[in-house]
């Protein structure tokens, strides 16, 4: 029974991270009219950040975390900015080739950088957190 409640508990984490993005692809969506084929790398780029924030900067978790969304924020500003805003009134299939063409970018600026292979955010709790008991 202890194991069947973890997996809910761990399906249901996992489950909110996921609806959250697909809340901020469904708002992005709603008010540009174009999908942002971007949206995923733009997470993955915010992983990123908060991870070298923590093992080369030397930052504490939380820290880390936020500093990594402001950067995000930033980079959402420019993609904005370079991307969308110049192709907004254009119509016709040009902003989803936009889209795509910043999730191309987005992706392999990432590999390149970083390298191809994962990266793991250091845990900020060491040892077995026990939440009920």
């Amino acid at each position: 029974m202890e194991l069947f409640l973890q997996q809910v508990f761990n399906g249901v984490m996992l489950g909110s991270t996921y609806a959250i993005v697909a809340l901020g692809l469904t708002m992005v969506f709603g008010i540009l009219h174009v999908p942002n084929f971007a949206h995923g790398q733009m997470y993955m780029l915010g992983a990123y950040v908060c991870f070298f924030l923590i093992t080369i900067f030397g930052f504490a978790y939380w820290p880390a975390l936020a500093l990594s969304a402001i950067v995000l924020a930033l980079a959402g500003v420019a993609l904005e900015i370079l991307v969308f805003k110049p192709v907004r009134n254009t119509g016709g299939i040009t902003p989803f080739i936009a889209a795509l063409g910043a999730l191309i970018i987005l992706e392999n600026s990432v590999v390149v950088l970083w390298g191809p292979e994962g990266h793991r955010i250091p845990n900020p709790y060491p040892g077995i957190i026990d939440a009920f008991g």
